[in-house]
């Protein structure tokens, strides 16, 4: 004899009304709405302050003929045949670094420094002398460079026990900015490939 059991209804949930939709609405929109808002708070924190940028290059400049080859990084790199080695003969080597701000607030610059590890007070090197005029006020949009010979950066990377170098600035609200490109101390490989080259042997030929 078969026996039938008793079959306990199926709940079937109740479709969404019409209040509960525009509820789920309003709170997407508000969220999307926040979150927009914060973004545009810390957008236009950063266009009202300063955004100062700092760049390394390298120039090796001939007196005599007024010539002046300058050097940065293409796509990561240091092309071997424009990187001069710290002397060239007739000629002086220097590095160089370009701040740019380009913010809406103008900032004053302390002093040009050179980094030798972290981007850190105690590993930066004051690069200007005395007889400079600073601080200097530094616009928005505006750019500022100063160079200094090159001997004297990898002397400062030397003492830190440190390989390669950047450039930066100190700013008057304390802060360093440090450019990305790094460059390595005078070993000697380094100019091999320059000299060699047809415009290091331009730059160091004799006329």
């Amino acid at each position: 004899m078969i026996k039938l059991l008793p079959v306990e209804p199926i709940a079937v949930p109740n479709e969404p009304s019409v209040l509960d939709v525009l509820t789920a609405v309003v709170a997407i929109l508000a969220f999307l709405l926040s979150v927009t808002a914060l973004i545009w708070s810390i957008v236009a924190h950063n266009l009202n302050g300063h955004r100062v940028k700092a760049e390394l290059a390298v120039l090796v400049k001939k007196p005599s003929t007024g010539m002046t080859l300058r050097n940065t990084r293409v796509a990561g790199f240091w092309l071997p045949r424009v990187t001069p080695p710290a002397r060239v003969p007739f000629c002086t080597v220097h590095t160089e670094v370009t701040l740019r701000n380009k913010g809406r607030t103008a900032v004053n610059v302390e002093r040009f420094v050179v980094i030798a590890g972290r981007k850190d007070v105690r590993n930066c090197w004051s690069i200007v002398l005395e007889s400079d005029d600073f601080p200097k006020r530094l616009e928005p949009g505006a750019s500022e460079r100063y160079e200094f010979h090159i001997d004297d950066a990898d002397k400062q990377a030397v003492r830190k026990s440190k390989r390669r170098y950047r450039v930066g600035a100190e700013l008057g609200d304390g802060k360093i900015v440090a450019s990305r490109k790094s460059y390595s101390v005078g070993r000697t490989r380094r100019g091999r490939a320059f000299l060699k080259s047809a415009i290091g042997q331009k730059l160091s030929a004799a006329t």
